[in-house]
Order: C-alpha cells, then structure tokens, then sequence
C-alpha cells in the first residue's frame, strides 16, 4: 500500500507504545511506592518489638497494654531459668568452713526435699548484723552473717527462684573435717 494509507496505522501504533510506556512506568511507581510502605511499617514494627536480654520467663509485666512506656523503661521482668542460686547468710562462726568451690547438698522441699548438689561460688566481703530473731535462736548477740552463694552443679527440673532450699550446716562441718559450734 501506498505510504500515505500506512500513515494512520503508524501514528496509532506510536500513541499505543506511549499510551503502554506511560502505563508500565505508573505501575513500577506505584510498585516502588508500595515497597517503601512496606519498608516503612516493617520498620515501625521492628522499633515497636520487644526483645528480653536473656531467655528466660515474665516474672513479673509491669505496664499493661494501651499504656504509654518512654524508651528505655522497663516493661517486664524476666527471670534466666539457667542462671540460679540459692543465697544463704552464714553466721560468722561457720564461715570458716566455707570457701569458694565448696560443694554440699541442699534439700528442696517444693521439690519433695530432693537434694541437689551446689558449689558455692560467692562470698560477701563485708559481713552485716544478724536479724534479731536470728541472733535469739542461735544464743548468740549481734553475729555477724556472710551472705554466701551457691550454684546448682547441674540442672534440676523444677527448681524455680524464690524456692526454700535447705543445708545442714552440721553435717557439712563434719564433712570438711572442721570444727562444730
């Protein structure tokens, strides 16, 4: 055909290709727009996360949801489930018998009294006045106590912090061979 019949369909194929190039633009626009959205809110989400420090358990929550929290407050406390002690306060006249690395049994009564092996690995450097009721049922006035802390050996299914744990001072004295009062 004659160049000049070819002349519409050539214009008509032209505004189709920008009509098309303007079409496919708008949407890679709309498609980078919607990718900062995302990037956006995915970071909104990741400052609005809480992560704990340790892996552990909510002791205790203290806000409640719909409450407003500066950063940086706390928001719960967690309590590592791996990382227990018991805590004894020695009065002064057993602490000789203790040292660190001293292994013994306690007893865990919530637990059926079953023993489990501890290793002290804490001792005070200062020691503190006994509590009064302390100092009378002992006989003795004002003894000085040593807070002393001791590890599980190994992992004892069902130990829990605030458990009551129970040592026989007695038979530990007998058992390092040192003196009984």
């Amino acid at each position: 055909p004659p160049r000049s019949t070819l002349f519409p369909y050539t214009t008509l194929f032209r505004s189709v290709a920008i009509c098309g190039e303007v079409e496919r633009l708008a949407a890679a626009a709309e498609q980078e727009h919607a990718t900062q959205t995302t990037a956006g809110l995915e970071a909104l989400v990741r400052d609005l996360m809480l992560t704990s420090p340790v892996d552990g358990e909510v002791q205790r929550q203290i806000v409640e949801q719909g409450e407003w929290v500066s950063p940086g407050s706390p928001v719960a406390s967690v309590v590592d489930l791996q990382d227990l002690w018991v805590r004894f306060d020695i009065p002064d006249n057993l602490l000789a018998n203790i040292q660190m690395g001293t292994a013994f049994r306690v007893r865990v009564p919530c637990l059926g009294n079953q023993e489990v092996p501890v290793k002290v690995d804490y001792i005070a450097p200062n020691g503190g006045f006994a509590p009064l009721g302390q100092a009378k049922t002992t006989g003795h006035f004002a003894p000085k106590t040593f807070e002393v802390r001791a590890v599980p050996v190994q992992a004892t299914a069902g130990l829990r912090p605030g458990m009551s744990v129970l040592a026989d001072w007695g038979s530990l004295t007998e058992l390092l061979g040192g003196p009984r009062s």
